[in-house]
């Protein structure tokens, strides 16, 4: 990935990750995190799609890159489907995710036809979708 130009000098480019391109500033720079929306300064920044607007704090990058490399990675697709759904269901309280399985059974009568399970991990892609 080759970035565009950006007011900024670079003490370090780390290789690409994916869509996400990790560099450290030479001075702390202020922005908004694109994902989680939380006001951060930091020297280290990652840029994801090579756009500047959308650059991630140190949080969301390591949780986007763990998701990335359970995608990309060589586990047969049933253990990285099994690891990426763990890795989406820690991210969401537990709460969050009954009042959701109570909206999706309440909305949807086809619910009943589901496992616990699949009512759970529909309940919770949707809740993760969102926020999304």
């Amino acid at each position: 990935m080759t970035m565009k130009p950006v007011p900024f000098e670079f003490e370090k480019t780390y290789p690409p990750r994916g869509p996400m391109q990790q560099c450290r500033l030479g001075q702390s720079a202020a922005f908004t995190c694109f994902r989680c929306g939380q006001s951060k300064k930091a020297k280290p920044v990652t840029i994801y799609g090579d756009d500047w607007s959308r650059r991630l704090c140190n949080g969301c990058y390591g949780r986007l890159l763990s998701i990335h490399e359970i995608k990309a990675g060589t586990s047969p697709e049933e253990e990285r489907a099994d690891a990426l759904a763990s890795v989406l269901l820690s991210l969401v309280n537990k709460d969050e995710i009954a009042q959701t399985e109570r909206l999706l059974r309440a909305s949807a009568k086809r619910a009943k036809l589901l496992s616990p399970e699949s009512v759970r991990f529909i309940s919770t892609s949707e809740h993760v979708s969102a926020h999304l």
